[in-house]
Order: C-alpha cells, then structure tokens, then sequence
C-alpha cells in the first residue's frame, strides 16, 4: 500500500500496548562499543546475526542508536534501495514497538530513505562477550522516502499468520504501531527525520 499523504494518528504520547510484553530498559553503552545484532522472527526464530557499533545519542534517552552496513545483495523494494555497502543507522527502543534503519549512500553520505519494522521491544544481552542487542520482528514494516513516498508491507504475511485469531490484542497492537509509524514518518518526527537521526 503506498500513500502519499498524512496519516492522521496521535503521535504522542504512544504508551507501549501490555500485548507487545513488558519493556526492559536499555543499559546504557559508550559510543564506540562494538555490539551484535540479532533479528528474530514473528516465531521467535534466529533470522540473522550481524556486527555493529553503538552511536552517540545525547537528547533521545528512550533509544539506542546504532551503525551497521548492509552487506547483501541490493534489495530493490520499489520505494527503497538497499545496496552493497550502504551505511545503516539503526534506532531501537526498548519503549516503542518499533525501530528505524535510515539508509545511507555510503559514498556520498544521502539519506535515501527509511525502514521501519512493528517489533517486540528490543532488549540487550550482556555476557562476558560482546552485547547482543536482540529484536524480534512482528511482520508489518513501514517505508518511507525523503520525497514523500510511503508505503506499508508485509499486510499479507499478517493476514496469512492467523495472529487475529490467536492473539486477537497483539494483531490490533501491531496495527495500531504500523499506523503510528506511518504518522510518524509523514510528520518527520524522530526517528524519521531528514538527517536520518
């Protein structure tokens, strides 16, 4: 689906729905440190493993920000390209039932857009190796560009999942996030802002 006008929503405050599971706070980690990156599926499954880099992060205390590369193949998903190489900056929330990657030129530092995925709030793992930051998908994504364009994906991963009828609060949840999100986006309130930051 691809808008390309505001979507009305309340854009704050936006309580953490209790179908989404209780928040851990984030322990605070200097910038510089080297952490990984888990992705889980909507089943809790280990998805990919991939290193990054705590960023600086002085006025949003509610988020961890972080820098990655993409290193697949480029992805064309219509509105958005992933190449080779781009620059990630990765924001997630242990509050929010969402993050955001904005996407960078590697070359020429632009923001080429935003990603966004509706999840369970992120939590790290603290071991006597590197920490892990750990999120945990929950379908529906959010697209949005520098110039407007926006779109919802994966609608018809959630329908097919049978998520409305196993768990009737998280499927409404999910939706209420992927709306926010949008609004989100469309008003460049952060984390979607043009600096990508």
């Amino acid at each position: 689906m691809q808008s390309h006008q505001p979507v009305v929503t309340t854009l704050e405050p936006f309580p953490l729905d209790p179908a989404f599971g209780p928040p851990v706070p984030l322990p605070g980690l200097a910038p510089g440190t080297k952490i990984e990156i888990v992705k889980l599926d909507p089943a809790g499954q280990h998805v990919v493993t991939y290193p990054g880099v705590i960023l600086p992060n002085p006025d949003q205390p509610d988020w961890l920000i972080t820098e990655a590369r993409w290193v697949k193949r480029t992805v064309d998903l219509g509105g958005l390209t992933f190449h080779t190489g781009d620059r990630l900056i990765e924001i997630f929330s242990a509050r929010f039932p969402f993050n955001c990657f904005a996407v960078h030129d590697p070359e020429t530092e632009e923001l080429r857009g935003w990603y966004a995925n509706v999840t369970h709030p992120a939590r790290i793992e603290l071991g006597d190796d590197v920490p892990r930051l750990i999120w945990h998908d929950l379908f529906l994504d959010v697209i949005g560009t520098p110039d407007g364009y926006l779109s919802l994906r994966d609608e018809d991963e959630l329908a097919a999942s049978g998520l409305e009828q196993m768990d009737p609060a998280l499927h409404a949840a999910i939706n209420q996030a992927a709306e926010h999100v949008q609004g989100l986006v469309s008003a460049r309130h952060f984390p979607f802002r043009l600096g990508g930051r």
